[in-house]
């Protein structure tokens, strides 16, 4: 399989890369594209249809091509996949608790329905959604599906998100690029490097991924005392003081962890709506954020994945908003290095409001403070 990976700002843009891509050899039958909402995305998919380019991805709150990161721009990603050996598929879903998971269990049974063995690149809107539900669905009708994915952003706004797939373009919907395992050979990895710090809080007010009270106190103060942050904080203060930097460390029943980063805030009743649900009575840690020690550790594990995949055609990262706000600059050698463990092999993703992923010897949950790194190479006759 051919990949090339670029940024654009404009249908224009757009046109050209492609026409400079077949000139070269290369002809795309679909496009991964993550864009800004500030541009004019809707145009620049316009123009791969036309073009005869399927075309999946969402919006945006930072892009990557290669070894590069942008704000504001479209990274696109033309790959010459045969269409018999891969499927695009997509569904909007209404607002409410369990219609995401009913919507992903109808998705994971189309996705079984096509293939014996699949791995899927999953899109899944940002905003007022429990990105936990999306798997919890896809579990129950694709139990041992391979999955990589992301919540759109758009741009830290925190007002709407869009994912699209072809036609499709919706603020509440998943989208699924699902490759034929027979022919596509994938390696991925989700890993994160955020610490865990004091004693353990118990959540003892919660209703999906909205948490009321930690410890019989209002989520909002909780926070508020333990890292001296003022009483009277904006909902985009919640997001960049407390969900950036200090997002909670989850202890599930069997002993596993993951980290959940509050994206929405309410001042009346000083509750906090997380990107991944966070059950009564769970016990949770706070967490911080590591030295910059942690783009050597990302990098150090993704390169265990290098001996189950010696070249590969295509590299799709999903990489959290927080780690590119926390890591600024030093986000771009995390980034370069995990490009340069498959010799340069071209990449794409974006800075995710949360990722779908499996960490090293765990199953497939919902993360957020991670990093989601996937090789592909296409299986020759």
């Amino acid at each position: 399989m051919k990949a090339h990976s670029f940024f654009v700002s404009n249908a224009t843009e757009t046109l050209q890369s492609i026409q400079k891509a077949r000139q070269n050899g290369l002809q795309a039958t679909v496009a991964v594209v993550f864009s800004s909402p500030a541009i004019d995305y809707k145009a620049i998919c316009s123009t791969l249809l036309q073009e005869n380019i399927e075309v999946f991805g969402c919006t945006t709150a930072g892009e990557i091509s290669n070894s590069e990161v942008q704000e504001e721009s479209a990274a696109i990603m033309l790959m010459d996949m045969p269409r018999a050996h891969y499927r695009l598929l997509g569904r909007e879903f209404s607002a409410g608790a369990g219609n995401l998971k009913k919507v992903a269990a109808e998705l994971g049974s189309e996705i079984s329905s096509n293939f014996e063995n699949s791995f899927v690149l999953l899109n899944v809107s940002g905003l007022g959604c429990d990105g936990e539900e999306a798997v919890h669905g896809l579990r129950q009708t694709a139990p041992t599906v391979q999955v990589i994915g992301g919540l759109a952003g758009d741009d830290f706004q925190m007002q709407s998100t869009y994912i699209f797939s072809n036609n499709l373009i919706t603020p509440s919907g998943i989208t699924a690029l699902v490759l034929d395992k027979k022919r596509f050979q994938t390696v991925d990895m989700a890993t994160s490097g955020w610490n865990a710090v004091g004693v353990e809080k118990t959540i003892t007010k919660a209703s999906g991924n909205v948490v009321y009270e930690i410890d019989n106190e209002p989520a909002i103060d909780v926070f508020g005392k333990y890292f001296n942050l003022s009483d009277n904080l904006s909902s985009q203060e919640i997001v960049t003081k407390i969900g950036v930097k200090y997002p909670l460390h989850l202890v599930r029943p069997d002993g596993s962890t993951v980290l959940r980063a509050p994206l929405l805030g309410n001042a009346e009743d000083k509750s906090l709506v997380f990107a991944g649900g966070l059950p009564q009575g769970a016990k949770v840690r706070f967490s911080v954020a590591p030295d910059l020690e942690i783009v050597h550790q990302t990098i150090e594990h993704f390169s265990v994945l290098k001996p189950l995949m010696q070249e590969a055609d295509a590299l799709l990262m999903y990489s959290c908003k927080a780690r590119h706000l926390t890591l600024g600059p030093m986000i771009d050698f995390e980034v370069a290095g995990a490009q340069e463990i498959w010799g340069g092999a071209p990449l794409i993703g974006f800075f995710s409001y949360g990722e779908f992923g499996t960490q090293k010897d765990k199953g497939l949950d919902f993360h957020n403070e991670t990093c989601c790194l996937v090789a592909i190479r296409e299986i020759k006759d």
